[in-house]
């Protein structure tokens, strides 16, 4: 399902040229295997399915933090009324992850 590199390689050497100057000719001389249709459509029924699974999680975490932004804001606002008493509440401790960070990453740094 790739570009024969064997084949653009010999392609090169027969016309003593580097890839990056393969002309139109060339390229056209390049086999391209590929799968069958009917394995084309299993690939792309695999991949449609993939997709639907990551949009639903997607749109899951999407509403979860819709919630969490709602409940933040609630908070915020009962304990700003005097709805809702803090002073005596303990803040865990919890070590920051810098947006783009996995946790592991932040392990290593340690």
């Amino acid at each position: 399902m790739g570009i024969s590199i064997k084949t653009i390689a010999e392609i090169a050497e027969e016309n003593t040229v580097s890839l990056a100057t393969l002309n139109k000719s060339d390229w056209e001389r390049v086999i391209i295997n590929k799968p069958p249709v009917s394995e084309q459509q299993k690939i792309v029924d695999y991949l449609d399915e993939q997709c639907g699974n990551i949009d639903k999680i997607i749109a899951k975490l999407n509403e979860e933090i819709a919630l969490f932004s709602e409940y933040r804001t609630r908070l915020i606002s009962d304990e700003v009324t005097g709805k809702f008493d803090v002073r005596g509440v303990a803040v865990p401790e919890f070590e920051a992850v810098r947006d783009g960070e996995s946790e592991e990453e932040t392990e290593d740094e340690e």
